[in-house]
């Protein structure tokens, strides 16, 4: 007897099997790793394991670590997450790539950069990267880079929300990133704006933007000159208590010096001259002096010396008959303060007034 039946059920059975390994299910997140050293492309199917490009509508993350280097040049189909650790992605000019939640993962949509090493994430001019969520972290030299000194149009980066701990470096002023919701720079954050001109890229953020950590200034091909200011960050409301880092700032001429402020709404980095107080050791001689640049009025000023050596005789702006100039009735031999009772002092550059 022959069993002819049963074998073509047999061969059914494994056509069936294949087909169904082939086929991309929905519901539950499905981790899709690049598994190219590269730089290779993103839109290569084969590129990936499993070999399909990670699209959100099968509820796909695109996981890139292990050393290897993936781009986007074209418009891609979206994807569901992405997951980076020791690894970069770049999205080069043409590219386009949303980051989505998928139809059973509506928690995702968001961009891991970096978890435990160094990850880098590029958006060059002429690039678009939307997501949901970006939060940065990883080794110190984890880095979000956007934009570039060359090349031509906007390096955009759309987001709802975000918290970046590491370093976000903004190079010139054709940058578009926006926050649609919440942004949050932590204590470990490093922002880097390359300065390129007299203006500047700036972070826009319709919620609230919490700002801590560093900023590092660098200047690229331009001189900044007094009186220039870029604004860093703007939000609907905004706290900031970062700090300015000058190392990567040129040698200033005296009286001048770069410094951040911040508003309700704003986070700016000026460039500014600013009042000297000068001390004679030899002769005791106190003198406010304004360098450079354009007249500065002020209406107070205090000296102090922890160790009381204020003692000699002081030549206040009160005893030099200076309209409105009051001393301060607690002065002493560590502190001396005066203030003007109405309108300002003015001195301009290369004035100075001895105390």
């Amino acid at each position: 007897m022959r069993f002819r039946s049963n074998n073509n059920y047999a061969a059914c059975l494994i056509a069936a099997l294949a087909a169904c390994n082939a086929t991309r299910l929905h519901g539950q997140q499905v981790l899709v790793n690049f598994n190219v050293p590269g730089p290779a492309d993103w839109d290569v199917p084969g590129n990936w394991d499993p070999a399909n490009r990670p699209e959100a509508g099968f509820d796909e993350v695109a996981v890139i670590g292990g050393g290897r280097s993936a781009f986007v040049a074209s418009a891609v189909p979206n994807t569901g997450g992405i997951i980076m650790d020791l690894s970069t992605l770049e999205i080069r000019s043409g590219g386009s790539l949303v980051v989505e939640p998928g139809p059973s993962t509506p928690n995702n949509g968001n961009i891991t950069l970096g978890q435990s090493l160094n990850t880098n994430l590029i958006v060059r001019r002429g690039g678009s990267l939307t997501a949901r969520n970006i939060s940065s972290g990883g080794g110190p030299a984890t880095e979000l880079l956007l934009g570039e000194t060359g090349g031509s149009g906007t390096a955009t980066l759309s987001v709802t929300g975000g918290t970046l701990n590491r370093n976000t470096r903004i190079v010139g002023p054709n940058v578009a990133f926006s926050s649609s919701g919440s942004l949050a720079f932590g204590g470990q954050h490093r922002l880097a704006p390359v300065i390129t001109g007299a203006t500047h890229s700036t972070i826009n953020v319709t919620g609230s933007a919490t700002l801590a950590g560093t900023v590092r200034p660098e200047f690229s091909g331009y001189t900044p000159v007094l009186g220039n200011s870029w604004d860093l960050v703007t939000a609907g409301s905004l706290t900031s208590t970062m700090t300015l880092d000058t190392s990567g700032l040129p040698i200033l001429p005296r009286g001048t010096a770069f410094n951040l402020s911040a508003t309700g709404t704003t986070a700016k980095l000026g460039y500014n001259n600013f009042l000297i107080l000068s001390v004679n050791r030899g002769t005791g001689v106190a003198r406010i002096e304004n360098a450079v640049g354009s007249a500065i009025g002020f209406d107070g000023y205090t000296i102090t010396s922890p160790s009381g050596a204020l003692g000699g005789t002081w030549n206040s702006l009160q005893d030099q008959a200076i309209a409105g100039w009051d001393e301060a009735d607690n002065s002493t031999a560590n502190r001396r303060t005066e203030f003007k009772t109405s309108g300002l002092t003015s001195l301009a550059a290369g004035n100075s007034v001895s105390l």
